[in-house]
């Protein structure tokens, strides 16, 4: 069956061979049935289609015109400087069309500058619904996509456009045509192609008010004139967690337990959990005093909501969209404290919680990549102006009775459905496109990224939650994994210690270690990246002896008092090996050498798992390099003689130990130190 489609090519200051180029492009389509209209302010004596004759281009007269002198019933504008590509490339896409039942569609992006095309294909499939819920996030990326050159549409969308009361802007036509459509498709078919040689380029992304996601904003004036009902005495704190989400759970909840000076109720939402996980949390409750955790699994019918969700780009799991679900899933709870588990709370959450939200749905702190926006003037890649008002939303308080009067997690299932791989920090992103200006912000202190250690930097005991979002982990080596700035340090530090109590608490590594640092005529430089080694060991039941021939030089000395705070397990000896050994009374002494580095943050712990067979264990480094003594032995101190000045490698050999467990590359050589 024949198309019926009119090609209207806009020839207003064009160059005549620009436009017999795109008349011959037309010319050679494969599509049947295809006409087209040329709509120009210079007469055409020889043309071959019907001609119209404006001074006015502006995009509501164009659309009238279109209306009044095309004769089919889907129409597609054409810029006479443009040209069509490949002549089966048009049917192509008119036939995805008529096949996937649109009344918009368009193909990807395609142009031609300085003499060379320009593909840009958009991820995550063959095609995309265009939608108001992405076209905005599309525009943004795809400057391409700004312009209604190319895209197919239904004669009818013509009236509900003009009585939008459209502006004469390429970029509205184009979001008035998704909010009008009723499916609207971007294929990956690239027919058309815009040329934007001769010092052209395409205008910028311009913001306008309309451009929202939800009636959030609208709706704040209307609920501030009603009273914040009370808020509960209990704290009431939620987590969304999976088996790969839960590791670094214990630490937030002594946080917690530790700083809290009201009761709280800590929800955790999952689907799936192993026995073993569910077991270590129950392990936990047992060792919290004012934390109590309850415990929600979520429905498969609200899990079907989101579990479509596009993430193959993604780098986070699909539990980090539970929040979406919260006002469903703790459907008796009027608000709640939601908290990512990469985060300690470092002072109590009571202000936090107590929070008068003035009619804003939610509370958050804005990002730290905020600060960097205002610092240089820039606009947020995805969000334009938008992102001015971005916020973090691993710390967020809901107020979950507003949220479902609203179907709050309908619309972001649905907004995350349609923008899952356009956007860089996923739900996040969907929480800033959807609660865009709808949001109370705190200040900083609420949710402070290591980021504004530098730039906007507080003593600990003045923030409330230490957040370590971004690449940069407590669980990482500062110095040969992620090197940063000394002020970020004391942040990274304090989670470890709390790291370290809870373990303890939890008695997690019941036999005590001593690790002797033999510092004697080596480095002092090195200092920091061989303790970082042991400090990221899973194995945190650790004390430390650095072993020296002569007192520490005074910046050192200082060094080690500074870090004491956090890791109270630290002394100094002067003399021999035995000095060292006995300066503890701990079961097992683990020997080490300050110029070097342990490779992976499990080696103390599968030493002593090893010993469990052996008197001894030996581990050393598959490099031929001869062993110096007593470098990287794991010892039982009952094994050891009477007079420890007597223990060399050779005695240990041959008397006490008869099985050796052999780890390979267990260490590395220090390297040189490096700041952010």
């Amino acid at each position: 069956m024949p198309a019926s489609l009119t090609a209207i090519v806009i020839a207003p200051m064009y160059q005549q061979l620009n436009l017999t180029r795109c008349l011959t492009s037309l010319a050679q389509q494969s599509l049947a049935g295809l006409q087209t209209l040329i709509i120009t302010d210079q007469p055409q004596p020889d043309a071959t289609a019907p001609v119209v004759l404006t001074t006015d281009f502006s995009w509501p007269h164009l659309l009238e015109l279109a209306h009044a002198h095309a004769q089919t019933t889907w129409l597609t504008f054409i810029n006479a400087n443009d040209l069509l590509m490949e002549a089966d490339r048009l049917e192509q896409l008119w036939d995805e069309v008529q096949e996937k039942r649109a009344d918009v569609g368009r193909g990807v992006p395609l142009t031609l500058a300085d003499g060379k095309f320009n593909y840009r294909f958009p991820s995550g499939g063959t095609f995309h619904l265009l939608t108001p819920n992405n076209i905005l996030p599309f525009m943004r990326l795809e400057p391409a996509l700004r312009q209604p050159w190319g895209v197919l549409f239904k004669r009818t969308l013509i009236p509900p456009l003009q009585a939008r009361g459209l502006a004469d802007s390429a970029q509205a036509l184009v979001y008035a045509l998704i909010q009008v459509a009723e499916k609207a498709i971007l294929s990956q078919i690239a027919y058309y192609c815009l040329a934007i040689d001769d010092g052209q380029s395409l205008p910028a992304f311009q913001w306008r008010p309309e451009y929202e996601y939800s009636p959030l904003r609208r709706l704040v004036a209307t609920w501030a004139q009603t009273p914040q009902p009370p808020v509960a005495d209990r704290i009431q704190v939620v987590s969304c967690i999976d088996d790969n989400l839960i590791d670094h759970l214990p630490t937030l909840l002594y946080s917690i337990d530790q700083t809290t000076d009201h009761p709280v109720d800590f929800h955790l939402v999952y689907y799936r959990l192993s026995q073993a996980h569910q077991a270590r949390l129950a392990q936990c409750q047992t060792v919290l005093t004012h934390t109590t955790l309850v415990m929600h699994q979520l429905p498969k019918v609200w899990l079907q909501l989101i579990e479509s969700l596009n993430l193959k780009d993604s780098r986070l799991p699909i539990g980090t969209y539970f929040r979406f679900l919260l006002p469903l899933v703790l459907n008796d709870l009027p608000r709640v404290l939601y908290l990512d588990t990469d985060l300690i709370v470092n002072r109590s959450l009571w202000s936090l919680w107590q929070t008068e939200l003035n009619g804003y749905p939610i509370a958050a702190s804005e990002d730290s990549s905020v600060t960097v926006f205002r610092q240089y003037g820039w606009n947020h890649g995805i969000f334009g102006p938008q992102g001015d008002h971005y916020f973090n939303a691993g710390v967020v308080l809901m107020d979950l009775t507003r949220l479902r009067q609203i179907n709050a997690p309908f619309a972001c299932a649905q907004l995350a459905q349609d923008t899952a791989d356009l956007l860089v920090h996923a739900d996040q992103d969907v929480q800033n496109l959807y609660f865009y200006r709808a949001c109370r912000l705190w200040d900083h202190t609420a949710n402070y990224g290591l980021e504004y250690f530098d730039r906007a930097p507080l003593p600990l005991d003045e923030i409330t939650i230490i957040h370590y979002y971004g690449p940069k982990k407590p669980w990482h080596n500062l110095v040969t994994e992620a090197p940063m700035s000394a002020a970020r340090k004391p942040a990274i530090h304090r989670y470890r210690q709390l790291r370290n109590q809870m373990q303890a608490r939890l008695g997690d590594w019941p036999l005590a270690v001593t690790v002797i640092v033999d510092a004697r005529d080596l480095d002092p430089t090195q200092f920091e990246a061989c303790l970082e080694s042991l400090w990221i060991q899973t194995y945190t039941n650790l004390s430390v002896v650095i072993l020296t021939e002569r007192p520490l030089p005074a910046d050192l000395a200082a060094y080690l008092q500074q870090v004491k705070v956090f890791y109270p397990n630290i002394q100094v000896v002067t003399g021999d090996w035995a000095t060292a050994a006995n300066a503890t009374t701990d079961p097992l002494l683990f020997t080490f050498q300050l110029d070097q580095v342990l490779a992976t943050p499990h080696i103390i712990s599968q030493l002593v798992t090893a010993l469990g067979t052996a008197a001894a264990v030996q581990a050393h480094q598959s490099a031929p390099a001869a062993l110096r003594p007593l470098s990287g032995w794991l010892l039982r101190r009952a094994a050891l003689p009477a007079q420890a000045s007597e223990v060399t490698t050779t005695k240990i050999n041959q008397e006490l130990n008869p099985k050796l467990h052999e780890f390979t590359s267990w260490t590395t050589t220090v390297p040189e130190q490096s700041e952010e």
